[in-house]
């Protein structure tokens, strides 16, 4: 008898948790549904609006990370910290510093990023996105073969190649080593694995090289510019982009 009122009472505590657990996931997904939607037509603020509200209701680690995120991205880099700043606090989550070396390059603030990416990789040694973001650091520090070093070992630990190759093409572009930087930027032109900012990248590239056919078939292809008359003679009048230039998103 004692054995058949303790199940019963297991019985009662697994329904009621199975009534909570429906409402909580009636709420996820309609969380879910809403992120999906705002997602699709990148309304950021929408998100914003969204995360921030859920935070309110409960102070959750992931939720808040998110809303960080969502802050880095459409460059409050300031609220981005503001909400991150809970999370690094005694943490050994490399997401969170990460995110925060990235807010702080943005800042103009290399020294302290590349502190935090640091404190990454002694946690993280093989993060190929931690390799990646020192070799900006790097780079904007005028340290260019050690920035040529990290980037190749992000690139070793299967960082995207539209991300690590546009990089290292910046970086030959500092150095005014063009060729080298045609050749890590054609293939992925090739494939069709090139952003916009990296079209203009190739562009110049290829009209500092004087190959201006290359860059003319690229431009109508691309549809870049409806009047390129005297574009390519001012490209070529341009000089190399500065460090502080190179930055993480292609």
């Amino acid at each position: 008898m004692g054995k058949l009122i303790y199940l019963a009472g297991l019985l009662s505590l697994c329904l009621i948790s199975g009534c909570q657990r429906s409402s909580f996931n009636e709420q996820s997904v309609d969380h879910r549904q809403k992120e999906y939607l705002l997602t699709k037509v990148n309304n950021y603020q929408g998100l914003i609006s969204l995360y921030r509200e859920r935070l309110s209701q409960k102070d959750d680690r992931d939720t808040r990370y998110r809303l960080a995120e969502l802050y880095y991205q459409v460059e409050d880099y300031e609220s981005s910290r503001h909400y991150l700043k809970p999370l690094l606090e005694n943490s050994r989550e490399e997401k969170g510093w990460l995110l925060e070396s990235k807010n702080l390059l943005e800042m103009g603030k290399t020294g302290e990023a590349l502190a935090a990416v640091e404190r990454v990789q002694k946690m993280a040694p093989d993060s190929g996105e931690a390799w990646n973001l020192r070799g900006v650091l790097l780079a904007q520090s005028g340290e260019f073969q050690l920035a040529e070093q990290a980037f190749e070992q992000a690139r070793l630990r299967f960082v995207e190649d539209r991300i690590v190759l546009n990089n290292l093409a910046m970086l030959a572009i500092m150095q005014e080593n063009y060729q080298v930087a045609r050749d890590y930027l054609m293939p992925l032109y090739a494939r069709g694995n090139i952003s916009q900012k990296m079209l203009h990248n190739l562009v110049f590239v290829l009209v500092k090289l004087q190959d201006f056919q290359g860059a003319e078939a690229i431009l109508r292809q691309e549809k870049m510019v409806a009047n390129r008359d005297g574009l390519l003679e001012s490209l070529a009048r341009v000089n190399p982009r500065s460090p502080q230039q190179l930055r993480t998103r292609a």
